[in-house]
């Protein structure tokens, strides 16, 4: 009989920010544990609230049938201590373990068990697993210890099975488990999943967070109406208001109009990062005299005007301030920067700025600029607007455009990218100038720890490289390392090579996550990229991965075939390492054979000339998607030859010359990426 297993956790407040992210992580770990004891089911449904996270599972079996797990132990060669604490936590002996692929194996038979009788042991494993950016312990009175980690203070626990509670200690907690929850201290008796949202909604708590973002957008939608503005969407702002209420209470104010005269991104900015307003716009996209509040609680006319009276102090002080840093040229703070440390080893903000200068010596007068906004009044109390508000400064005092725009967005590459080639060569420069400097004095991220964002700024290289492909990533860290060799001592080769070495890391990452490229690709083409001494070619990377991605996803495998066939046979012969000798070898025609292997050379030397016909001048690199397709068309010709000569013949002048064809095949494959590291990877 299938029945349905729920439980809640109701702490003390959940940040509002770390809510969707525990949605996704909390399916993954129930679905894990559910997994390793063989359990099966259909739905998992989990949901986040302020102060509730819930899981609900569906489709579950009333009886767990008797089965039989292996769980891998430590390695063959692992310290004894290791191996005899894997088999203590397991109660096994030496006779119960099986070597499988260097690791020891047990094999633990599961008698047959009700499910219910596994809840317990399910949901202090969930406990123990779950994870939070940030996590808190606190005095657990009943057992007089430090309770167990998690988000917040935990009040109660609520689990059913079906509509059966399921009581049982949660010691880490000292709490006992039962069918009840709790909403401002107000108890409720819970018979069920759907009986749990409901009873919820009715007193104002909208336990799923997709519907409750959705109810944020109608009420906003249902109060702008009417007022011909339509709502400013900040999908970032959206998760956190959602994090933010229980059950939304929307407030539409008005801003006064003497402050609108100050820049749009100045008063959208204020009203997200320090009120939590959500923007409005008319039907000309220019921002609208409301802002949009979301409230947990009813609202009535006394909440609208001290929503207003508080947003009219912040946009105040904004005024004042803005008009204040107009006051004097931004060429006057320049001087400013000096007194200002970027860090005690590499200097300061002036200092930065000159090294900027001659990374990106096209745009001298932006690079000049970049950094005076934050020696100005206002970045000085509203940090979240720096390189915003010295683009408008900037633009005030009649610089140009190009100027203007690179100003503006020489912060970007992270979330948003540059729209603007000077943009994009400032923000870059920005970037190679820290994460150079921080290398220089081997500062480098460790572990989780990231004090000064290098990773946040590699991901920014790698994100700008890919979208402007022109500008010279190489010559810029090259130029980066010359800069910092006036003043600092280090290992220039080194550095760079540390450098390139962190990049292809956070490349590899994002190969994986924001292009779903499969890890046996990631490591043949950033092995490839580890090969070019001294080059630094992301965009290149980029081509080869995706067009070695999509051979693979069109079902296709010749190309893989031929490779894994050439491999074998000069693995066999151990001339793996002797293949760039073999390459410039001179193929002799008068020494073939056999047609076929006439055949083979020359359709090989027909591809060999189309590799370097396809060659994109604009991208300066080739075309890989016709590369790799062009080396397929070889497999069946190679093939014959292969079936009507012996590759390792006895004659060593007709053998070497065998050889020397399949090294120029090889040849092929090692200009799109390192296959060898492919075949090792499966």
């Amino acid at each position: 009989m299938m029945r349905t297993f729920f439980f809640e956790i109701l702490s003390e407040e959940i940040p509002a920010k770390m809510q969707k992210s525990a949605i996704n992580k909390s399916k993954e770990v129930i679905g894990r544990i559910l997994k390793d004891i063989d359990i099966h089911h259909e739905e998992i449904y989990a949901s986040c609230t302020t102060r509730r996270l819930c899981i609900c599972v569906t489709g579950v079996d009333e009886e767990h049938e008797k089965y039989v797990s292996e769980k891998r132990g430590p390695r063959i060669d692992a310290p004894r201590s290791a191996i005899d604490g894997f088999l203590r936590s397991n109660n096994l002996t030496n006779a119960d373990l099986i070597e499988d692929g260097g690791y020891f194996c047990v094999r633990i038979e599961h008698k047959k068990q009700q499910f219910i009788d596994q809840i317990p042991d399910i949901v202090s494993s969930f406990v123990r697993a779950m994870s939070w950016p940030k996590s808190m312990y606190w005095y657990n009175h009943q057992t007089h210890t430090r309770s167990w980690l998690w988000v917040r203070p935990v009040r109660s626990v609520l689990c059913l099975w079906d509509s059966e509670p399921v009581v049982f200690n949660i010691d880490g907690w000292g709490i006992t488990t039962g069918n009840v929850t709790y909403h401002k201290g107000k108890p409720f008796i819970i018979t069920s999943f759907s009986q749990y949202k409901n009873v919820l909604k009715d007193n104002f708590v909208i336990v799923d967070y997709n519907e409750r973002q959705q109810a944020i957008l109608d009420a906003c939608e249902t109060e702008i109406k009417g007022k011909g503005v339509s709502i400013k969407y900040d999908a970032s702002l959206l998760d956190e208001m959602t994090g933010l209420v229980d059950y939304p209470f929307v407030v539409v104010g008005d801003i006064d109009k003497s402050f609108m005269h100050l820049p749009a991104d100045v008063l959208s900015t204020l009203m997200k990062v320090h009120q939590k307003y959500f923007s409005t716009i008319t039907h000309n996209g220019e921002i609208a005299p409301f802002f949009i509040a979301i409230s947990n609680c009813h609202t009535n006319e006394t909440v609208r005007l001290g929503f207003e009276k508080v947003l009219r102090a912040r946009l105040s002080d904004a005024a004042f301030f803005y008009y204040e840093d107009l006051k004097s040229p931004l060429e006057e703070n320049i001087k400013k920067l000096d007194n200002i440390v970027f860090h005690e080893k590499l200097g300061t903000l002036g200092q930065k700025v000159n090294r900027l200068r001659k990374l990106v010596p096209e745009i001298d007068r932006a690079a000049l600029l970049c950094k005076l906004d934050l020696v100005s009044n206002m970045v000085g109390e509203f940090d979240v607007l720096q390189g915003i508000m010295g683009a408008h400064y900037a633009a005030k005092q009649g610089e140009t455009t190009d100027v203007v725009n690179a100003i503006a967005e020489h912060y970007k590459g992270h979330n948003s990218l540059p729209c603007t080639s000077n943009g994009a060569r400032l923000a870059l420069a920005d970037k190679v100038d820290t994460l150079v400097g921080f290398f220089c004095i081997n500062i480098m991220p460790t572990g989780s720890k990231d004090p000064f964002a290098l990773r946040r700024a590699a991901l920014g290289i790698i994100r700008i490289s890919l979208a402007f492909r022109h500008i010279d990533l190489n010559s810029m860290i090259n130029l980066a390392l010359a800069n910092y060799s006036n003043f600092l001592v280090f290992d220039k080769e080194q550095v760079f090579k540390n450098i390139v070495t962190f990049i292809y890391e956070r490349l590899a990452v994002y190969f994986k996550e924001q292009k779903s490229i499969q890890h046996d690709i990631i490591r043949s083409v950033l092995s490839f990229g580890e090969m070019q001494a001294n080059k630094l070619d992301i965009f290149d990377l980029h081509e080869r991965a995706m067009s070695i991605q999509a051979y693979f996803e069109s079902g296709e495998n010749d190309f893989m075939q031929l490779f894994d066939r050439v491999h074998g046979l000069l693995s066999t012969m151990s001339l793996n390492a002797n293949c760039k000798m073999l390459q410039n070898c001179c193929i002799r025609e008068t020494l073939f054979q056999d047609t076929s292997e006439i055949d083979a050379y020359n359709a090989l030397t027909n591809v060999m000339k189309f590799f370097a016909t396809i060659r994109d001048s604009e991208k300066h690199t080739i075309n890989y998607t016709e590369a790799i397709k062009s080396v397929a068309t070889l497999k069946g010709v190679f093939d014959v030859m292969f079936d009507s000569v012996q590759i390792n013949c006895e004659d060593a002048t007709i053998r070497n010359n065998r050889l020397a064809l399949l090294a120029n095949l090889w040849n092929l494959y090692a200009q799109i990426a390192n296959f060898v590291c492919f075949l090792k990877s499966n």
